[in-house]
């Protein structure tokens, strides 16, 4: 079973992938030996040591930019909680947007509990906060760091001393295994025009820009938001007069859940409950009369097993769940082909009647499914493995790619109903 390489948004690319019994190979050798090879010629690299890929470099000769410049409509500060062990997620960012951040002036910094050893001081990017290091308390790390951007607008904020700064206009938070595309963001902040939103709207300040995820109260996904500079200050504020609960270690014993990271809440009325950062954040910025601009281009790569898995392209606003160097490098060079490819969304394309096909090569024939939705899904797969005979793990993995593909196309069928902004 032969399928094509992927055609995403009208990139074409010549290397097919292949399909074969007992494996789903989403990369072809080809043309990951080509990036690694241009990669190493580039020497982009230093030790950089993995059981999968041991010949990997990459050389970092300066850490993110942190000066702003006061001439710009738009300063953006970016934020990044990170473990203190996570050095080379940290190196993956500098060795690719930071370079563009530094280009556009944008200031970013690393937020890392103080009381863990971190290896990569040198590169100066990095605020230590004071509490301590853990993916149970990223809470803290996010109020950590709007208390910071509030005192480089001179406030007044619990923890940190004002200071005489050029002041950012725009804070925006990201994760360290999310790659942002700050020109793209820089460029819509200056229009003042998201281009999820649709026309005649303009963006007006105060806002939220993220994928919203609608709680109680609305709160932004974890692959990453923007927010007012005014916001921020606003919520640093009251912090100042009376401080926000960002929760403190869990009771031992205690069972983490299986979401993930965010911070332990003990409460006046029961034992203490876990909560994300993210819902942490729609708490902060509900009490305030603040626009909320809902963009599914912030998203997750394909196959990252979350809400808003997409494919990436040049409309993209992030790509969250990265998981190699590989895959900063394919994004800071714009492969989203290539990066696709590896992710395992290919021979997948949308139309721009709100459809969606996926196809396939079977013996020299081509076969072409279309669809809207992810009904039916389940027996087309089926049906393509007892046609081509394909072995159980073969199968399992044809039908998770189905199963992807047909997410996308309800998510594409849905924006181009709604007239919001499709990839």
């Amino acid at each position: 079973l032969l399928r094509p390489h992927a055609r995403i948004h009208g990139i074409h690319a010549t290397t097919p992938t292949h399909l074969t019994p007992g494996s789903l190979d989403t990369t072809a050798a080809g043309m990951r030996a080509a990036l690694l090879g241009l990669a190493a010629t580039a020497q982009l690299y230093e030790p950089d040591i993995t059981p999968q890929e041991p010949q990997r470099r990459f050389v970092v000769t300066k850490g993110c930019p942190s000066t702003l410049n006061a001439t710009s409509q738009v300063r953006l500060f970016v934020a990044v909680p990170s473990a203190a062990s996570y050095t080379q997620r940290r190196q993956w960012a500098r060795v690719s947007w930071c370079h563009e951040a530094r280009l556009l002036n944008i200031a970013v910094k690393f937020f890392v509990g103080a009381n863990a050893e971190i290896d990569d001081l040198q590169y100066d990017d990095i605020v230590r906060v004071p509490s301590w290091d853990g993916q149970d308390n990223v809470t803290a790390k996010q109020l950590h760091s709007m208390r910071y951007f509030s005192s480089l607008c001179g406030d007044t904020v619990r923890d940190w001393p004002s200071v005489n700064h050029i002041k950012p206009t725009h804070y925006m938070r990201v994760e360290d295994d999310v790659y942002p595309f700050v020109s793209t963001i820089v460029d819509e902040l200056t229009q003042k025009h998201i281009r999820a939103v649709p026309r005649p709207y303009n963006v007006e300040e105060p806002f939220l820009w993220a994928l919203i995820i609608q709680g109680k109260p609305p709160y932004p996904a974890g692959s990453g938001f923007v927010l007012s500079a005014d916001v921020v200050r606003a919520i640093t504020q009251a912090d100042a007069v009376v401080e926000w609960d960002t929760g403190a270690p869990a009771p031992e014993q205690t069972g983490k859940p299986s979401w993930g990271k965010g911070g332990w809440r003990h409460t006046p009325y029961n034992e203490g409950s876990w909560s994300t950062d993210d819902a942490f954040v729609g708490l902060l910025v509900a009490p305030f009369r603040v626009n909320k601009y809902d963009d599914r281009r912030f998203h997750e790569a394909p196959g990252a097993g979350a809400i808003n898995g997409w494919p990436a392209s040049a409309n993209s606003i992030v790509v969250a769940g990265l998981r190699e160097w590989l895959d900063f490098f394919l994004l800071s060079q714009q492969d989203f082909d290539g990066f696709n490819q590896r992710r395992g969304t290919p021979g997948l394309d949308h139309h721009a009647d709100g459809t969606s096909s996926l196809m396939m090569e079977v013996n020299g024939v081509q076969h072409r499914i279309d669809f809207d939705s992810c009904a039916g899904m389940g027996e087309a797969a089926a049906a393509a493995c007892r046609d081509f005979a394909l072995d159980e793990s073969t199968c399992a993995s044809l039908t998770a790619h189905f199963r992807r593909a047909c997410g996308a196309a309800e998510v594409h069928k849905g924006a181009v109903l709604s007239g919001r902004l499709d990839f």
